[in-house]
Order: C-alpha cells, then structure tokens, then sequence
C-alpha cells in the first residue's frame, strides 16, 4: 500500500509539472527573437533598382512613357482637355514630399490630382509641349 501511494504521489507531481510545462514552453517560445540579427526591411524601390532605366514602356528610350504619344496623337478619344493638357504619372526616384509637389507646380505648371503614397509618384496634368521639361527636375526619372 505505500508503493501504490508513492506511485499516486509521483504521478501526481508529474502531472503539475508537465501542465506546467506545456503552459511556459510557449510563452518562452514567443518571447525568444526569431532571428538573432535581422537584416533590415527592404521598401520594393530597392529591391527591383532603377526600373526606369530599362522598361518595356519606354521603347524609344526617350524616359516618357511611349503612350503619351500615343494618346496625343489619337483621334478617337481625347486624352488632351482644351488647354492642350495630358494627364500623367511624373514618376521620381524617392517618395515625393510636398517641396517636389510644389516644384512640379511652380517649375512646369503641373496641375496635381493626386500624390501616392505606395509609390513614388505624382498623378496630374502638364501642357503636352512641357512633358520634357519634367524630366530636367531633380528627382524625376
């Protein structure tokens, strides 16, 4: 009879401790870092590089999107409002603030419809005859 008791004790503590141990073991787990030197997060303009250099869309290799010729030169749809306005995309080679905001504005007339904030880009429309102008501010590619 003290054996059986022994036994029930013994069985009874190893019971505790492994309840106890299925509840700290992941807590331990989470608390420990994945990875002991992470490297630091690419954004995706670094990861694909300079882009612009090399595009399916620029053929001419004049760095203006081949469809604004396109579009200009359509006499289907309209793409140039009565000012003789197009509406573009001015790419740029960081995320583009309000001081490059205010620079399409001033320097070439950019009416801004949009700036994203996903991509390095500015939504708007430009005179046509000033589409190459874009590309001669800094930042522009």
């Amino acid at each position: 009879m003290v054996v059986m008791r022994e036994s029930q004790h013994v069985r009874s503590r190893l019971t505790a401790i492994t309840i106890l141990g299925m509840m700290i073991v992941p807590a331990l787990a989470a608390a420990v870092p994945a990875v002991s030197s992470p490297k630091p997060i690419s954004t995706y303009g670094e990861q694909i590089g300079d882009w612009w250099e090399d595009t399916s869309m620029d053929r001419d290799g004049d760095y203006i999107h081949d469809a604004i010729w396109i579009a200009a030169s359509n006499n289907h749809y309209e793409y140039l409002d009565d000012d003789a306005r197009i509406s573009v995309i001015v790419d740029f080679d960081h995320t583009p603030t309000e001081a490059d905001q205010a620079m399409l504005e001033w320097e070439v007339g950019f009416q801004t419809q949009f700036r994203y904030w996903l991509i390095d880009s500015i939504a708007g429309s430009v005179e046509l005859s000033r589409v190459h102008e874009l590309l001669e501010l800094p930042g522009v590619v």
